[in-house]
């Protein structure tokens, strides 16, 4: 689970620095990523929220609780919340 919110942080950020991107195409790569290991609850935040044509970057931080998305290891890691964030320079023509 941490490789895929580091993934999908990556890839949504890599989404996010286009002209005209938007932050539901964001999410939605966020989210195509980390259901595809299994990944169900998590929290996405995009800043800034609109993107900006001149906004300089984008910073994609996902987070995902150990305890919504899974059983396994709960006694031990029930309150941890894995973290995977990406900045990256906007393309600007």
């Amino acid at each position: 689970m941490q490789h895929a919110a580091e993934s999908a942080a990556y890839e949504s950020a890599r989404a996010g620095i286009v002209p005209n991107a938007n932050p539901t195409t964001c999410r939605q790569i966020a989210e195509k990523v980390l259901r595809s290991v299994g990944v169900r609850n998590f929290n996405l935040t995009i800043s800034p929220n609109p993107i900006l044509q001149q906004s300089p970057t984008i910073t994609v931080t996902i987070e995902v609780p150990v305890r919504n998305n899974t059983t396994f290891g709960l006694i031990f890691f029930r309150d941890v919340v894995l973290r995977g964030e990406c900045v990256m320079q906007r393309e600007t023509f």
